[in-house]
């Protein structure tokens, strides 16, 4: 039976780098840890927040 290349030297069957964009997703994650989330339930309530003075 033949093997794989990737079977015989020890490599994995796929590519285990992550690309530049996986990267820069990565350092956003890391950047907005922690960020306060604000969920809304319907279009008023993203209304009422934008037009809210106190909201940055």
């Amino acid at each position: 039976m033949e093997k794989h290349m990737e079977e015989l030297n020890g490599a994995l069957p796929f590519n285990a780098s992550l690309s530049e964009e996986e990267r820069a997703n990565l350092r956003f994650l890391k950047a907005t840890q922690g960020t306060p989330v604000t969920e809304f339930k319907d279009a008023k309530e993203v209304a009422d927040w934008l037009n809210d003075p106190d909201e940055d």
